[in-house]
């Protein structure tokens, strides 16, 4: 861990917790340092330390056994993935990453497994997006629930609960990224390839234009971004 700075002495504490399971520091199960121990290691008072940790257990991050120590929870859960994601909610280049990793993974997955429903459903949403082209908030909605049937149709549940807390803050990225006409037409030509290699059974297909997609997004936010900050060109 590293000493962090007393300016904001509580969130940092919390922001060193959450660095240090994001880069696989620590793993469910494993054993923390004592309240002691961690107010050394982080150069704080004990105050914090508790207040920290009062409210990791409370989220289930953490478990508190008597007579034991404290132990990272076995059992992670969406509500803690949430804060998880929280933390980093303001460095977008690492929530592209995730959302790349996530939902190119989650693309080949379900394209290996989906039904014919499934792809009826799925060409659905795509109907849906070219008739409300025009409709910025509409379209969005139907871009998200296109995105979501895909983690859906993959039947794992851990996958799903990751992607559902992720989405909350996708929405800013949709916001930029479908402001233009041209943005949501290129949407609709993604959705269309990703579906097409869902047809074919291709897993590797939806993977690399799942992945496409998001690439696009990204170039797409970032556009919209500059335009925004013409001084941070």
């Amino acid at each position: 861990m590293n000493k962090v700075s007393k300016t904001t002495v509580t969130s940092a504490v919390l922001e060193e917790f959450m660095r240090i399971l994001i880069e696989g520091h620590v793993k469910p199960g494993d054993k923390i340092p004592t309240e002691q121990e961690l107010v050394q290691m982080l150069g704080v008072g004990r105050s914090s330390v508790r207040e920290v940790l009062s409210a990791l257990e409370l989220i289930g991050i953490i478990d508190r056994r008597v007579g034991d120590g404290t132990y990272i929870s076995d059992n992670l859960n969406c509500k803690a993935f949430s804060l998880i994601l929280t933390v980093v909610a303001q460095n977008t280049p690492v929530l592209f990453e995730a959302r790349k990793v996530i939902e190119v993974g989650l693309a080949a997955l379900a394209a290996e497994k989906a039904t014919p429903a499934d792809l009826q459903k799925l060409e659905g949403y795509i109907v849906q997006m070219k008739e409300h082209l025009d409709e910025q908030q509409t379209f969005i909605q139907i871009d998200l629930d296109f995105h979501l049937y895909i983690a859906e149709i993959t039947g794992n549940v851990f996958l799903r609960n990751m992607m559902f807390p992720l989405t909350t803050f996708l929405n800013a990225w949709r916001e930029k990224s479908a402001r233009s006409k041209a943005a949501r037409e290129m949407a609709i030509a993604c959705h269309t390839n990703i579906l097409e290699k869902f047809k074919a059974k291709d897993a590797v297909g939806a993977s690399a234009a799942m992945f496409d997609h998001l690439q696009q997004i990204q170039e797409f936010f970032i556009k919209e971004s500059d335009c925004e900050n013409p001084l941070a060109q």
